[in-house]
C-alpha cells in the first residue's frame, strides 16, 4: 500500500487491525475494526458491500481497512469515523453539553433577573437557602445577590430596556397608535396602562407596553389625559400618534377631548372624534350585559324552596345563601319593593317565582358548597364514564362567565339533573325538558358573541377591518330573532343587544375606521356595497380622498437640469413627469378588484409585496393598519397582575408593581421579537436566500 493510499489521521491501532472474520486474522484477536459496521460481507468474506450505496470492494490480502475507510470518506462524508481527521473537530451533542462555558457574573445576574421577573418571583427568593444552593451548584464562583441588590439591578434593567424601546419607536416609519385603559390592583393601587402599536419597516405588527402610570385620586378624564401626554412625551412620540383606542366610559370621552386640547397647545393636531377608536370587545360586553339583564329574568317558575337537613352547611347558611351575591330584584326577576321584602325564613317553604337562570345558579352554588352533593355529582359522572368536572359559577360583571356556566350545565345535564332531584332542598328547581330546550336556545343566542370575542382576543394582526365585519355579523344574528317565530323573551334580549350595538356603531364612520377598512385589499369600498351599506359609500369616499390629497398624495419631483442636457433628455423628463402626475395611486388601487380573502390572509404581507407599486399609499396603509380595534392588548398586559400580586405580595408598592409590570412586558416582547427574526432567517435559508 502506497503512502497516497494511507487515510489521513487514522488510528491504525484501532481501525486497521485485521477483522476477526478475516482468514489471515489471528484466532485470538479480540478487536474488530469499527469500519466493518458500515459494510456487509458475503458468505465467503471475500467482498464487502457498502451499507449506503451499491459499491462492493474486495478484501485486502493483508487485512488492511484503508480502502474501506477511503470509500466512506470520499462518498459518505456525513458519516463520522472514529479516528478520522474530522472526528476530533466534530462537536457531538454530548461534547456540547460537556463543554464548560466561560462564566460571566454580569450575564449570570441578567439571567437571574430574567428568572425573577418572568416567573413573578419575590426579590427575597435570592435569600432562600434552597435557591442559593441550587443556583451555586457546581458554580462556586457564582455570587448570589441579596434582595435589595436584585431590586436595584432590576431598576437599572428597567432603564436599559426602556432605552431600547425608545430607540425602536424613534425609527418606526409611520404613525404610532395607543391603547389605553385603567386597572386597580389587589392592593387597591390605580394604574393607567398604555400600549403602543405600529407597523414596522418590515411590515410586521408590533405592540409593546409603554407604561403603567400610577393614578392618584379620581380617574377623571383630565387626569388620564395628563397621563397620556406625560407618557407620550417621555417616549418622544407625541407628534407621531395616529389613533387612540379606549373603552366607552364617559371619562374616556373627556380624556380624548382634553388630550386633543393639550396637544393643540403644543402645536400638534389630534382630532378626538376622527382618531378615536372605541374598544369593540367592551361594546360586545355591554351588549351582552343588556341582553342578559332580560334573559336572567326570563322563564320564571313557581318553586318552593325547602331546607334539606342532610345537606352540609345548609342549616348554617340557609336556603338563600346566594342572596349574599344577588339582590331580591335579581333573584325574582321582577320589581320588588323593599317594604314588602320577606326574610329568608319567611320565604322558605313558600312559592316564589324564580327565573330559569337564578334557579340554575342557585343549584350550582349549593352543589359547590356542599360536600355530599359534590360527591354525588362525582359518582354520577363515573357512572356515565365521564371525566368528573366542577360546575362553574359565573361572575356578575363578565357575561362570558355566564355563558361558560350554562354550557357546563348543558354538558353535564344528566349528572346535574340527578343530583338536583336527589336533594330535597333543590328538587323543586329541577328543569323540565322544555326548560332544557330554552337553556340550549339561550346558549345558542350567546355563542356568536363568544366566537367574535375569542377572534378579537387571539388576533395579533390589524383588527380595524375585522371590527367592521364583526358589527355586521352580530347585527345579522340579532335581526334573525323575529317576533312572529321566536320566544318573546329571546326577541326582547336580541333587541336590547341590538340597541346597544347601534348606539356605538354610529361612531364607526370616523376616519380611522374608514381608512382601516379601505386599506385592507380584501375589502376596500366594495365591502360597503357587499354588506348592503350603499348610503355610506359616497360620504366615506369623500373623507378618504380628502385625507389622501391633503396628507399622503405626492408627485415626483422634476429632475435637476444640467448644462449638457440635450433636447431628447428634456422631453423625456417632461413626459415622465406628466405621466406620474396623472397617475393617482389611491384611484388606481380602488379601481382594481378586491383580492381573494381565501388567498390573501396576511394584509401586511400583501402591502409589503406591493409597496413599490403604491409608495405613497403604502404610507397611509402603514399608519392605519397599526391601529388596534380593541383594548385586548392592554387587558392582556393587566393579566400579569394576578400572578405578580399573590397574597404575600400585597404590600408591594405601586412603583415596584409598575416597574415589574413594564420590565416583564419588555422582556417578553424582546423574546418574541427574537423568535420572529430567527424564524424569518430560517425561512430565508430554506428557500436559498442568504
Amino acid at each position: 500500500m502506497t503512502s497516497e493510499e494511507q487515510p489521513e489521521a487514522v488510528d491504525l491501532t484501532e481501525d486497521e487491525v485485521p477483522c476477526r472474520d478475516h482468514p489471515e486474522a489471528s484466532s485470538n484477536t479480540s478487536q474488530r475494526s469499527k469500519i466493518y459496521q458500515h459494510y456487509t460481507s458475503d458468505a465467503l468474506k471475500q467482498k464487502f458491500k457498502c451499507n449506503y450505496c451499491t459499491v462492493s470492494m474486495k478484501r485486502d490480502a493483508t487485512g488492511s481497512t484503508s480502502n474501506l475507510i477511503r470509500h466512506m470518506k470520499m462518498c459518505h462524508r456525513h458519516i463520522i469515523l472514529p479516528g478520522s481527521s474530522n472526528h476530533g473537530n466534530q462537536q457531538t451533542i454530548h461534547k456540547f453539553f460537556e463543554a464548560e462555558q466561560v462564566f460571566s457574573q454580569s450575564e449570570f445576574e441578567d439571567h437571574l433577573i430574567d428568572f425573577i421577573i418572568l416567573t413573578n418571583q419575590a426579590f427575597a427568593v435570592c435569600d432562600a437557602k434552597s435557591f442559593v444552593n441550587f443556583a451555586t451548584y457546581s458554580r462556586a464562583h457564582a455570587k448570589i445577590l441579596c434582595d435589595s441588590t436584585v431590586k436595584a439591578k432590576c431598576d437599572l434593567r428597567v432603564l436599559r430596556e426602556k432605552a431600547e424601546i425608545v430607540k425602536q419607536l424613534e425609527v418606526a416609519p409611520g404613525k404610532i397608535s395607543l391603547v389605553s385603559d385603567c386597572w386597580t390592583s389587589r392592593n387597591l393601587i390605580s394604574f393607567h396602562g398604555i400600549i403602543a402599536s405600529w407597523v414596522s419597516k418590515d411590515w410586521t405588527y408590533e405592540e409593546v407596553l409603554l407604561d403603567l402610570d400610577i393614578i392618584n385620586g379620581r380617574h377623571t378624564g383630565k387626569t388620564l389625559a395628563l397621563s397620556l401626554i406625560r407618557v407620550a412625551e417621555d417616549y418622544g412620540i407625541l407628534n407621531k400618534i395616529g389613533a387612540i383606542t379606549s373603552d366607552n366610559a364617559s371619562n374616556c370621552d373627556t380624556m380624548l377631548t382634553e388630550f386633543a386640547n393639550m396637544a393643540k397647545e403644543k402645536g400638534i393636531c389630534f382630532d378626538a372624534k376622527e382618531q378615536r377608536v372605541r374598544c369593540l370587545a367592551h361594546i360586545i360586553n355591554l351588549a351582552c350585559q343588556d341582553s342578559l339583564s332580560v334573559l336572567k329574568s326570563s322563564f320564571p317558575k313557581d318553586v318552593v324552596l325547602e331546607v334539606d337537613s342532610g345537606d352540609e352547611n345548609v342549616q348554617q347558611e340557609g336556603v338563600y345563601e346566594f342572596q349574599q351575591d344577588l339582590s331580591v330584584d335579581e333573584l325574582t326577576g321582577s320589581e320588588y319593593e323593599s317594604e314588602n321584602e320577606e326574610t329568608p325564613q319567611e320565604m322558605q317553604g313558600k312559592q316564589n317565582r324564580i327565573s330559569l337562570y337564578y334557579r340554575i345558579r342557585h343549584c350550582i352554588q349549593k352543589i359547590r358548597r356542599s360536600g355530599p352533593l359534590r360527591e354525588k355529582l362525582y359518582n354520577a359522572c363515573n357512572l356515565e364514564d365521564l371525566t368528573p368536572r366542577t360546575l362553574l359559577l359565573d361572575c356578575q360583571t363578565r357575561w362570558n362567565s355566564t355563558l361558560r356556566m350554562l354550557k357546563r350545565v348543558l354538558a353535564m345535564r344528566k349528572d346535574y339533573q340527578a343530583v338536583v332531584r336527589s336533594s330535597q332542598s333543590l328538587s323543586t328547581c329541577a328543569l323540565t325538558d322544555s326548560e332544557w330546550l330554552l337553556l340550549d336556545e339561550l346558549v345558542r343566542f350567546l355563542k356568536p358573541f363568544e366566537d367574535v370575542t375569542l377572534l378579537l382576543s387571539k388576533s395579533r394582526t390589524p383588527t380595524m377591518a375585522l371590527s367592521a365585519a364583526i358589527y355586521i355579523d352580530l347585527f345579522r344574528h340579532l335581526e334573525s330573532y323575529k317576533p312572529t317565530s321566536q320566544n318573546a323573551d329571546m326577541v326582547a334580549a336580541a333587541k336590547a343587544a341590538c340597541d346597544k350595538l347601534n348606539k356605538y356603531y354610529k361612531s364607526s364612520d370616523a376616519l380611522v375606521y374608514i381608512l382601516g377598512l379601505v386599506m385592507d385589499p380584501r375589502c376596500k369600498l366594495t365591502w360597503y356595497k357587499n354588506v348592503g351599506i350603499h348610503a355610506e359609500v359616497r360620504n366615506n369616499k369623500r373623507k378618504l380622498l380628502s385625507k389622501w390629497q391633503t396628507v399622503y398624495k405626492t408627485s415626483a419631483e422634476p429632475a435637476e437640469s444640467s448644462n449638457n442636457m440635450d433636447c431628447f433628455d428634456l422631453i423625456a423628463i417632461q413626459m415622465a413627469k406628466s405621466g406620474k402626475e396623472n397617475f393617482d395611486e389611491l384611484r388606481n388601487y380602488l379601481a382594481l378588484p378586491v383580492v381573494d380573502s381565501n388567498i390573501v390572509t396576511d394584509v401586511l404581507k400583501w402591502w409589503k409585496e406591493n409597496e413599490s407599486t403604491y409608495p405613497a399609499l403604502s404610507k397611509m396603509a402603514r399608519d392605519v393598519l397599526g391601529v388596534s380595534g380593541t383594548g385586548v392588548p392592554i387587558e392582556r398586559a393587566f393579566s400579569f397582575g394576578s400572578d405578580l400580586l399573590k397574597p404575600k405580595a400585597l404590600s408591594m408598592s405601586g412603583e415596584t408593581i409598575r416597574r415589574r409590570f413594564c420590565l416583564k412586558a419588555w422582556l417578553k416582547y424582546k423574546e418574541e421579537t427574537f423568535l420572529t427574526c430567527k424564524m424569518k432567517a430560517i425561512a430565508k435559508r430554506m428557500v436559498g436566500i442568504v
